[in-house]
């Protein structure tokens, strides 16, 4: 099956949807400290995946959205110069390099659905800002 344009819009749509919810549930770091930081990273993790498979879809030749969750895999299964820009975007409102914050939160979405069982870390305010880079990235391509 191709990716048509109404599926692009859906993931995309739904990807602001699960940011949203991480923005939302990280307003203060006490509501993080509360347990907010749950909801919270699996949303954002999952809507920075839901945004690099959309970037991937848009590209010529591309017949189904990627599969997988592991964030790290999917960024650098991009063009290289949509990596860089996006790198450059991220320099502009990430505290964590981008590296650092993939190579943590490759993950994400799995690790922090079951953290209760065993420790997990993140960056959720980064994961955030990720996230919105690749909504203003996603936005200037199409």
């Amino acid at each position: 099956m191709n990716t048509s344009e109404r599926q692009l819009d859906e993931c995309i749509t739904a990807a602001n949807h699960f940011l949203a919810i991480a923005q939302t549930s990280s307003k203060t770091t006490d509501s993080l400290l509360a347990g907010n930081i749950y909801p919270c990273m699996v949303n954002a993790a999952f809507a920075c995946e839901l945004l690099l498979k959309a970037i991937q879809a848009t590209k010529p030749g591309i017949q189904t959205f990627p599969k997988g969750h592991d964030l790290k895999k999917l960024f650098n299964d991009l063009e290289a110069h949509d990596r860089d820009k996006i790198d450059l975007l991220y320099k502009q409102k990430g505290v964590t390099p981008l590296e650092e914050l993939l190579k943590e939160s490759a993950s994400a979405f799995v690790e922090w659905r079951y953290a209760y069982e065993r420790q997990a870390s993140g960056h959720p305010y980064d994961l955030i800002n990720f996230g919105e880079v690749l909504n203003q990235y996603i936005q200037s391509i199409r």
